[in-house]
């Protein structure tokens, strides 16, 4: 195919576009979450690209580009290449500068200095998109209005005379927390200002770090314009921003009341982010005069105040700044928190916050915030005096909350108290976290925690704990009615059959008839609803079981109350079993009964098992005469009942059902076939069941009915070397004699010869047995042990021949 034909490059176009479509996401997502620091060539690709695939994409198809000339076609096709070669290098950039929400100053400022060095390669790459774009633009393949002009470099501002005082402590735990209130804004993340002020006694170093956190931030980008105010009064706050309106119009004529205008509507429409700084900030000077009134209301930015007063708390996020403390008191005073915390002293907490301890300090000892573990204790005085000193709720956000551990502990004044506080700040954790707080108290079972919750947060009630199960099931578990039926009321709870079916079962396990009245009577839960795995109520009463005296009958009163309401006693498991499986397989004969009588089929096979041998693989004899004895109408199915059941005794060496079916009223086939064409007696014998076969034997068994496979009771006893059965077999009135030969006319000698079983041999010759009996192939079972070299097999035949001569 020619490479210019319409479909050749109708296709590169298109192969190109995929490419760019997803190059461009990636773009947007970089610029938004990285708008600080992003070179400004980035920025201009960012802005260019969309609109030029757009563009692109109006010629995409064979048609529109059949109506190119060819030399725009050759032109169209060298610059789709070229412009694809770019947006690759630009994803490669990317994924070199790109940075991570959270990292630390110093880490961000490393990854800044990272990406200027890459500014020159993305300055060389947007020159080639905006040299190919001029080219498309030339030849009429883009329209010139589709593509904006690159955006114009903005005057950026720094506007803080104040100088750090002589000697300055940093102190980064501040600076880290401003960071993290301001991140959003120093990305460009939000419409509306973001307000956090400083709050401290005078001389704690406010200022200062207001200072401190302006030289950080600027260096980094992260507010591209600074300018520092005096809020004191209104006056100095209407002369510094006069001084500012000075600074950007380089003219310092017009009214005041223009200049403060000017200042506001520059700041709201300034692209990048900015930072305004109002120190010592005095809310009784301003009356009633709102401070924020003179400042701008929406915009890329941040406004930092420092003020003595609480009043200026209404402005915004506040952070408490305590006096300055060496390390080493620092140091100390965690030590000696923590300790108090801990011993819940509530004179030695006071006296430590007093001497300037910082409450937003990290337990050294277990790297727990001292709110969150005075929560976790419930130590309500300690957590209500950090609030009121400025501890944060979500200094760790890697760890539970305080909410949560006071939700856990079952707290209410502490959980309300930490509700208010969110409330009075405007603070509010996500929603999962309150979701994770109503899980921990379901789980504890706190009902008025879940109802504040509930209230107060609108809460999830259908949460998951933290092992992923249902909370309702800790309900369930705890027997906690009450929580139950509060999760219920408000349309939480087991929703699907599956859930309700699951409750039933825990109520039941539970041994705990009151709830499951509840959940049947007042719930309306249907009995018969069945669990994932299919398990029922009334399958789990039938197997309750006492381990001290497993055949006693607990859950009895369920059993009843169950099949009273409607519980069918025929709904089989996962396995196929219903519940008479378990009543027998426990011996509970009570259960047995009371499910018989409202209709459970006693010959039901559930997994290969009916009750009966249910009850013999478990050893729960207690369950053969009732299951034996119970009237079965229909003679055929009652004499298929106890031929299988005896045949099921005979297979698994279960003597005592075998005899319990043999000595039971009306008797049993003993002679029935199973599904294999094979007796009692030679499944008996093929199972190696030898009491049980004796006792078939001693029953009158015929020996004379062979299976599928022509298989014969001596037979297969002279293979097992059954020895015992063979010689009562022989000894039976009705014996066989040594008539029986297997399809190739191998005699019970032959067999045991070839099997080796030397005591067999010896009792069938005692019993008569010919040696010199011949097989399909005319061998003896000398031959055959001469063949094998049985020297003992052989001395046995050749000693018993010459005792017979």
């Amino acid at each position: 195919m020619d490479p210019l034909s319409a479909l050749g490059v109708a296709a590169s176009v298109a192969q190109f576009l995929e490419l760019g479509y997803k190059v461009a996401r990636k773009l947007s997502e970089y610029n938004k979450a990285s708008i600080h620091d992003v070179p400004k060539s980035m920025q201009s690709i960012n802005t260019q690209l969309p609109l030029l695939l757009n563009a692109l994409n109006r010629v995409k198809s064979d048609v529109q580009v059949d109506r190119l000339d060819t030399d725009t076609r050759c032109i169209l096709r060298g610059v789709v290449h070229g412009c694809g070669k770019v947006i690759a290098e630009v994803d490669e950039v990317m994924g070199k500068v790109s940075r991570q929400p959270g990292e630390s100053l110093p880490a961000k400022l490393k990854k800044v200095l990272s990406s200027l060095k890459h500014d020159e390669t993305i300055q060389a790459l947007d020159k080639s998109l905006q040299t190919y774009i001029q080219v498309l633009i030339l030849h009429h393949v883009v329209d010139a209005a589709d593509v904006p002009p690159p955006p114009p470099e903005e005057t950026k501002y720094y506007q803080v005379r104040e100088r750090f005082a002589n000697p300055y402590y940093a102190r980064p735990r501040y600076i880290e927390q401003l960071d993290e209130l301001f991140y959003d804004a120093a990305r460009s993340q939000v419409k509306v200002p973001t307000v956090v002020v400083l709050h401290g006694e005078k001389g704690v170093g406010k200022s200062q770090l207001a200072v401190d956190y302006c030289q950080q931030s600027h260096a980094l980008s992260q507010f591209q314009s600074v300018f520092w105010l005096n809020a004191s009064t209104p006056e100095s706050l209407g002369s510094s921003i006069e001084s500012i309106a000075a600074v950007i119009r380089r003219s310092s004529e017009g009214k005041s009341s223009e200049k403060l205008n000017f200042v506001k509507t520059f700041l709201e429409e300034l692209w990048h982010p900015w930072l305004l700084v109002l120190d010592d900030y005095d809310h009784k000077a301003f009356g009633y005069e709102p401070v924020l009134s003179k400042l701008p209301q929406r915009g890329y930015g941040a406004i930092l105040v420092t003020s003595r007063q609480l009043g200026a708390s209404v402005l915004g996020t506040v952070i408490q700044v305590q006096k300055f403390l060496s390390t080493e008191e620092e140091r100390q005073l965690n030590y000696e928190l923590r300790s108090a915390v801990e011993n819940k002293d509530w004179p030695e907490v006071q006296s430590i916050v007093q001497q300037g301890f910082e409450v937003n300090q990290i337990d050294h000892n277990l790297n727990w915030p001292f709110i969150t573990r005075a929560a976790l204790l419930g130590f309500e005085e300690a957590v209500d005096l950090f609030l009121k000193k400025g501890a944060s709720m979500d200094l760790v956000p890697s760890l539970v909350p305080p909410l949560e551990w006071a939700c856990d502990r079952g707290s209410v004044s502490i959980v309300n108290r930490l509700l208010d506080e969110e409330d009075r700040i405007q603070f509010r954790m996500k929603p999962n976290q309150y979701d994770d707080c109503m899980a921990r108290a379901i789980e504890a079972c706190h009902l008025p925690v879940v109802k504040i919750l509930y209230t107060r947060r609108t809460a999830n009630l259908d949460v998951k704990d933290r092992y992923r199960r249902p909370t309702f099931i800790k309900a369930i578990e705890g027997s906690n009615i009450e929580m139950l039926r509060y999760l219920i009321q408000h349309g939480a709870g087991p929703k699907t059959p599956e859930l309700k079916a699951e409750a039933l079962v825990r109520a039941v396990t539970n041994n705990n008839m009151e709830l499951l009245k509840y959940l049947i009577e007042e719930a309306k839960f249907d009995p018969n609803s069945r669990t994932e795995d299919k398990n029922t109520a009334l399958y789990s009463a039938a197997q309750l079981q006492d381990s001290k005296t497993p055949h006693m009958s607990p859950g009895m009163d369920m059993v009843r109350y169950l099949l009273a309401h409607g519980a069918d006693p025929m709904l089989d498991s996962c396995g196929g079993e219903i519940p008479l499986h378990p009543a027998a397989l426990r011996g509970h004969v009570d259960k047995i009964t009371i499910l018989l009588e409202h209709g459970s089929d006693i010959m039901h096979n559930g997994n290969g098992w009916t009750p009966i041998t249910q009850a013999a693989k478990y050893n729960s004899p207690e369950a053969f005469p009732v299951l034996l004895s119970w009237p079965i109408e229909d003679a055929e199915k009652k004499a298929a009942y106890r031929a299988a059941t005896l045949q099921a005794a005979a297979r698994w060496n279960k003597k005592e059902l075998a005899l319990a079916v043999l000595k039971a009223e009306g008797g049993v086939d003993i002679n029935a076939k199973d599904w294999r064409g094979q007796t009692s007696l030679l499944l008996a014998i093929e199972e190696g069941s030898t009491p049980i076969a004796r006792m078939l034997i001693r029953n009158n068994a015929r020996q004379d009915i062979p299976d599928d496979k022509n298989q014969y009771p001596i037979l297969a006893a002279a293979k097992s070397g059954l020895d015992l059965v063979v010689r009562d077999l022989i000894k039976a009135k009705d014996g066989p004699g040594f008539d029986f030969r297997d399809d190739k006319q191998n005699s019970a000698l032959h067999l045991a010869v070839k099997a080796k079983n030397e005591s067999t041999v010896k009792v069938l010759l005692e019993g008569g047995a010919d040696r010199d009996d011949m097989n399909a192939y005319g061998e003896t079972p000398l031959d055959i042990a001469e063949e094998m070299k049985l020297k003992e097999i052989i001395e046995v035949l050749n000693d018993m021949e010459i005792t017979k001569k």
